[in-house]
């Protein structure tokens, strides 16, 4: 039976998912997938959940998180580290791949 934050990460991924699979095709733009995770860290702020355990399913989450809020912007577009990195993130939160060695996640 999932735990609170594993509930939360089950339910904030599908947003990320959606949101990130429409950027990576062009659907959306940066200021819209900057967006998605400012809403993402804002709700996870208002949980009150960060004094339960980490596990690795919501390691590989806020790693994809962070990559999100770092690459989803012009510059790593243009330079092809947006669509490579994040398409393995989307990867990694549908559960195609697991998180990559020497990836990791940390809560905000």
């Amino acid at each position: 039976m999932p735990n609170a934050v594993d509930s939360f990460v089950d339910a904030q991924r599908l947003a990320l998912t959606s949101s990130l699979a429409a950027y990576l095709r062009g659907e959306i733009g940066h200021g819209d997938m900057q967006r998605c995770a400012d809403k993402i860290f804002n709700a996870w702020d208002a949980s009150a959940l960060a004094t339960l355990p980490v596990s690795p399913r919501e390691q590989a989450f806020w790693c994809a998180m962070w990559t999100v809020q770092h690459l989803a912007s012009p510059g790593h577009w243009r330079n092809g580290m947006a669509p490579r990195d994040l398409t393995v993130i989307l990867d990694v939160l549908e559960g195609r791949v697991p998180l990559p060695d020497g990836w990791t996640g940390r809560r905000p």
